[in-house]
């Protein structure tokens, strides 16, 4: 069997263009400053707001936030892509405490959605993991009173899309404060 370029040529270009079509960042491990962020974590503190950029990179992080809670968090989009391919979806489960006693508060589900401008833009969708318990029988959820958090509330104005997510989250706790205090982003 005899090879020829001719044969490769059509593989080649399929790889090319699936080269180019991908965003055009490149996301080196460990280069923190380089990172795109993927959302943005926002509070008010003492009249001011304060962003906590949420790199795109997956793994485990700690907030620099972490030991604040606040009274409502705001997710907010973090880097935009221009590209023919839809962006992969990413998981972003949020933490309140570290290490070993850390407490899953939610996960946020971001999915990219096409703007005005034709760039892909992170939506959210937030998804509490229930607390419960197997008891006499039957699963029963926890309550404040035995520890665990009540759910949290959103708070903001905008609305979904189609598919049930938004272009920015707000929320808070039925149960007062709540940090932040880690992430692991999937």
């Amino acid at each position: 069997m005899h090879l020829t370029t001719d044969r490769f040529r059509p593989l080649l270009c399929g790889l090319l263009l699936a080269a180019v079509s991908l965003p055009t960042t490149v996301i080196a491990e460990g280069d923190e400053e380089e990172t795109p962020p993927l959302l943005i974590l926002q509070y008010l503190s003492g009249g001011k707001h304060y962003d906590v950029p949420v790199p795109y990179r997956e793994g485990y992080a700690l907030s620099p936030a972490r030991g604040r809670p606040q009274e409502r968090w705001r997710i907010t989009p973090g880097q935009r892509f221009y590209s023919e391919r839809r962006p992969p979806a990413r998981a972003v489960h949020l933490y309140q405490g570290t290490d070993e006693l850390r407490t899953l508060l939610a996960i946020v589900h971001v999915r990219y959605f096409r703007d005005a401008k034709q760039r892909w833009t992170p939506h959210f969708q937030l998804v509490e993991e229930p607390l419960v318990t197997y008891r006499d029988g039957r699963w029963q959820p926890y309550t404040s009173a035995r520890g665990a958090p009540l759910a949290l509330v959103l708070t903001g104005t905008s609305l979904p899309n189609a598919e049930g997510f938004y272009p920015m989250l707000e929320f808070g706790s039925s149960a007062g404060p709540v940090a932040i205090d880690a992430w692991i982003v999937r």
